[in-house]
């Protein structure tokens, strides 16, 4: 059995410091609850809104994959014997990606994902933003989970290779940063989010982040399978959702903040 936390957590926008903080105390609630892993939203470790799409600017927000922070994580994941994924902007060889990495409880990359979908950058930002190449999984406690970021998920171009690697995982799993007001979200937006998983036969693990702006991402953290809430942290507030693969009862985490 696998124990995950899906981390809806808050995201400030340009401030590493205040970010990894709090990833720190979502691992030790994990540990405390005898969880195996945490997962994070997309461009959790920066903010989503941290890049202007000038270069200039952005080689100072943007991280390489052995960067002084990420090792820090790296150290947290060995400190707490935990695997914790989560989302950041990279800087690779004067390019730019939106990506996301896995580590495992030794602080080792299980998985170095970039995004294929382009909605998290400007349509005429220039070529040095690029997206990846393929997607991928990773492995933790003989569990194999699927990663598909954001509007991944939404492309159409993408669903032959999502199914394709659903068939070989475990389950899915799906950090975001959706931006809409929380009635918004709760009065529908987020049906359509849970419809769109049930074209998937395997459980999605959906993590969006939290922002303190009324109409930015308003976290929230939910299991769906074929279509249905098998579990949920209700949008609005921050917090962890535990969730036990293969499937089973789920349980909003102890930790809130």
């Amino acid at each position: 059995m696998l124990r995950v936390g899906l981390c809806a957590q808050l995201s400030e926008t340009s401030n590493i410091t205040a970010n990894m903080a709090r990833m720190e105390d979502m691992a030790g609630a994990a540990r405390r609850q005898g969880l195996d892993a945490i997962f994070l939203g997309e461009a959790y470790l920066q903010g989503f809104d941290s890049l202007r799409f000038q270069p200039e600017h952005d080689r100072e927000i943007a991280l390489g994959i052995s960067s002084q922070p990420i090792e820090g994580i790296r150290k947290m994941a060995r400190n707490h014997r935990l695997a914790v994924g989560f989302g950041f902007y990279e800087l690779a060889h004067e390019l730019f990606y939106a990506s996301y990495l896995v580590l495992d409880r030794f602080g080792d990359t299980l998985c170095h994902y970039r995004r294929l979908s382009s909605g998290w950058r400007y349509p005429d930002s220039p070529a040095c933003y690029q997206e990846g190449k393929t997607l991928t999984h990773f492995e933790i406690r003989g569990i194999k989970i699927g990663l598909m970021v954001c509007g991944d998920f939404w492309t159409e171009a993408l669903m032959g290779s999502i199914h394709a690697l659903e068939r070989m995982a475990d389950a899915m799993l799906w950090p975001v940063h959706c931006d809409y007001p929380l009635a918004d979200w709760e009065n529908g937006i987020r049906d359509e989010y849970r419809e769109r998983s049930g074209i998937l036969t395997k459980p999605v693990m959906f993590v969006n982040n939290l922002h303190p702006a009324p109409d930015r991402a308003k976290g929230g953290a939910y299991c769906w399978h074929k279509g249905e809430t098998q579990g949920a942290l209700s949008a609005g507030q921050a917090g962890m959702l535990a969730v036990s693969l293969p499937l089973m009862a789920l349980r909003p985490g102890a930790y809130t903040r």
